[in-house]
């Protein structure tokens, strides 16, 4: 008996598991998540700190950089 609850329990999840597989493969490649670019983007590096920025996010990061935001003495 425990045999017989064992194999309806493992065909269960193999059913469940092709079952997804089915689903992932119908719907085609999956978009990125918004935010990100198919494309890699290009790093700069800060002339102040050294760090390296993603060239899109330049002015925000700067601007809350402890090294290079506008409340540090000579930065």
């Amino acid at each position: 008996m425990i045999r017989l609850l064992f194999l309806a329990l493992l065909i269960f999840i193999a059913w469940q598991l092709l079952r997804r597989w089915l689903a992932q493969q119908r719907s085609g490649p999956q978009a990125p998540p918004s935010g990100f670019s198919a494309e890699p983007e290009s790093l700069v590096r800060c002339e102040r700190c050294g760090i390296r920025i993603p060239a899109s996010q330049v002015a925000a990061v700067r601007a809350n950089c402890r090294q290079c935001g506008n409340d540090q003495p000579g930065g």
